[in-house]
């Protein structure tokens, strides 16, 4: 273990154990990474060489996506982090954050941007999401939980939140939202419930229809906190979200989801570079007519024509430019098979 305490003349500096799968050379590799926060900067070294594998440079990932857990992409590597690799980054961290998971069933399912967006503009953040159709084992694991006894079968949206006194306060919050907003109280249910819905074994509830269409909030609207509202202004318009989803995407697989446009967008590899920035959350849209009312819902694609234009679209009102642009929506009709299916069939 490092030293307990790591202050240099650059600020403050955390340090994380991470892996990063060599698909080439089909290894699992070990990273120490260093974060910066006052001054956004990273550096990592080479565990298995004690070296220098990328000097302190700056990076555009939100400072807040830094966690045990997390997936973050760093040149086209797609890290996870898996432990403090001091005990300073440990203290300061780790007893200050809690990991919890949120269920939403029944009547929150009408409107799933409502409660999420009370826990994030509460100070709480989304790690990963997953939406099921519960039964059979699932089901008997989630009856031994504390916590999320009164789940039960059917649909339900399962959510990783990591925040200040996560157990106490956002099942304080789910309780008096919703009877039908559920959450774990302790870090060992946590995890016995996030090893199981996040199996692979347990299948999306995306039905992957042809006449659905597919939505993906961008990385950077999911930092700023604006994956609830956008949630609720798809819903509020009268179509449903039937299948959800978050991940994080290497530099192959944002490349490969966005072929379509390369050649195509004078902007292709800014935003294939966006869409590995972080976290992203994939959406199946259904209702009369989901692609036409989704893309309309969505606007122009860059947001600054958008919000001269349609002022009230999506784009308009979550986006940046024409990078940071708040959401991807399936442009053709006949691309939205493929699109669903490389979100809920393909991607890992």
């Amino acid at each position: 273990e490092r030293n307990s305490f790591i202050m240099n003349i650059g600020g403050e500096r955390w340090a994380f154990s991470t892996t990063w799968f060599d698909s080439v050379a089909s290894l699992t590799r070990a990273y120490t990474l260093f974060v910066y926060p006052q001054s956004s900067e990273i550096e990592m070294i080479d565990n298995k060489n004690n070296r220098s594998f990328l000097r302190k440079t700056k990076t555009a990932i939100p400072i807040s996506s830094f966690f045990v857990g997390a997936e973050v992409n760093v040149l086209g590597r797609q890290l996870h982090i898996v432990d403090y690799a001091d005990a300073y980054t440990k203290k300061t961290l780790g007893n200050a954050q809690q990991n919890c998971c949120v269920v939403l069933t029944g009547s929150c399912l009408a409107d799933i941007g409502q409660p999420l967006d009370f826990l994030l503009s509460n100070g709480y953040q989304l790690v990963r999401c997953k939406m099921v159709s519960v039964s059979g084992k699932l089901s008997s694991t989630l009856s031994n939980c504390e916590g999320l006894e009164n789940v039960g079968v059917g649909l339900a949206l399962f959510v990783e939140m990591r925040g200040p006194n996560a157990f106490e306060e956002v099942n304080s919050r789910m309780t008096s939202y919703s009877p039908d907003a559920h959450s774990t109280r302790s870090s060992q249910g946590t995890s016995a419930i996030l090893e199981a819905v996040f199996d692979d074994s347990i299948s999306y509830s995306a039905t992957q229809s042809d006449s659905s269409s597919l939505c993906v909030v961008l990385p950077h609207a999911v930092a700023s906190g604006n994956l609830g509202k956008i949630i609720h202004d798809i819903q509020d318009a009268g179509l449903e979200i039937t299948g959800m989803r978050s991940a994080v995407l290497n530099r192959a697989c944002s490349q490969e989801f966005l072929e379509v446009y390369k050649g195509v967008l004078p902007e292709y590899h800014q935003k294939t570079a966006e869409m590995e920035s972080g976290v992203c959350v994939a959406l199946e849209v259904g209702g009369d007519d989901a692609h036409g009312r989704l893309r309309a819902l969505c606007g122009p694609h860059d947001s600054e024509l958008a919000r001269h234009v349609r002022p009230t679209t999506l784009r308009a009102t979550y986006g940046e430019d024409k990078v940071k642009n708040a959401v991807h929506c399936t442009d053709l009709p006949e691309d939205t098979t493929l699109e669903l299916e490389y979100f809920f069939s393909l991607l890992p």
